[in-house]
């Protein structure tokens, strides 16, 4: 089996305003909480990716394509809440190959991560097969597993009695995670209400770093 990951880097970017005046920028490590994305291969990594950055309407996803190297997606996450004041987050999606030939990589892709979403698709994937991606990713870098979202992506068309989805169950080192069933060209929309509630996760914890570090 293939697999592939994707890097989440995110900073956090305040407008000034009277409640609000400091910018919080990249310079500042509990500023810029970083996100490691894992997918497995074909779990629709490359699609979620380019959705999520608007790179593509739910219309126009192709057919799978295995990334090679790296590829960066940029956006901004607008008008995200957090404890009553409005911010924006500039997000760049690391499309990177999690093929073991760049094994050698992953210590420094992981460095420094604030959160994980892991995506598989529940047809091919078992929770068993979230192992590897635990250990590499979360217990290598001493993570704590609420910190994950876990995105069970059904691909193809939306099935009312997903069997495959029911019957999922998570390692218990990622019992702690969020778990959210989608499909893409069905719930897109829920997906992405799904990842701005954990931007908003990680940048509170950030945040709540930040403070105490003062």
């Amino acid at each position: 089996m293939s697999w592939q990951a994707v890097c989440c880097v995110i900073s956090v970017v305040r407008k000034a305003t009277a409640d609000s005046p400091v910018s919080l920028g990249r310079g500042h490590k509990t500023a810029k909480p970083e996100g490691l994305m894992s997918f497995f291969g074909q779990a629709g990594k490359t699609a979620i990716s380019n959705y999520l950055g608007e790179q593509v309407d739910i219309e126009s996803l192709g057919e799978y394509r295995p990334t090679k190297g790296v590829r960066i997606v940029e956006f901004e996450s607008h008008e995200l809440d957090i404890r009553a004041q409005r911010i924006e987050v500039d997000v760049e999606l690391w499309d990177c190959s999690g093929d073991t030939r760049y094994r050698d990589c992953w210590p420094a892709i992981r460095e420094g991560i604030e959160g994980v979403i892991l995506v598989a698709n529940p047809d091919e994937n078992k929770g068993e097969d979230l192992k590897i991606w635990y250990q590499e990713f979360i217990a290598a870098t001493n993570l704590d597993p609420g910190n994950v979202l876990i995105v069970l992506n059904e691909i193809g068309e939306k099935r009312t009695n997903d069997t495959a989805i029911s019957e999922f169950r998570l390692p218990p080192q990622l019992s702690p995670a969020v778990c959210a069933p989608c499909n893409l060209r069905h719930e897109g929309e829920q997906l992405r209400l799904e990842f701005n509630q954990f931007l908003v996760t990680i940048i509170a914890k950030c945040e709540d770093q930040q403070q105490n570090d003062e």
